[in-house]
């Protein structure tokens, strides 16, 4: 499971023991093709990897493989889901529940200054990104 962290942009660069201690704060669910990952407007409570299957954003069908991630502008703001995401292909996720991240974040001060620093980058590039 170290290697799918490695394949996620957020949390790629986690020392060996921190990739350690983010994998025991972590559950891993099998869910059948169409349950939910995530509802547009409503709250979600944990950062979701998949790692077996896909997610399937909705309406627009991006589809979300294997070291993807969603979940994490939630973690960030505190803010309902910005879009639906179904699993496809009864995939199968890693779960880190928010709460568990920020006693992560808090125990590990340079990691939570790269995962800040990851996601700051990535809002940059989304911004820039020719519409």
């Amino acid at each position: 499971m170290r290697q799918l962290l490695l394949q996620t942009w957020l949390l790629n660069e986690l020392t060996p023991d921190e990739s350690t201690e983010l994998l025991s704060l972590s559950s891993i669910a099998k869910l059948p093709t169409g349950t939910h990952l995530t509802e547009a407007g409503r709250r979600n409570d944990a950062i979701c990897i998949v790692m077996e299957g896909e997610g399937v954003v909705q309406p627009s069908g991006f589809r979300l493989q294997s070291g993807d991630m969603l979940g994490e502008m939630s973690w960030l703001d505190g803010q309902p889901a910005s879009a639906t995401t179904v699993a496809g292909n009864d995939a199968k996720v890693l779960l880190i529940p928010h709460a568990r991240m920020n006693d992560f974040v808090g125990r590990n001060p340079e990691a939570h200054i790269q995962i800040l620093r990851k996601l700051a980058i990535n809002l940059s590039l989304r911004l820039r990104a020719p519409k």
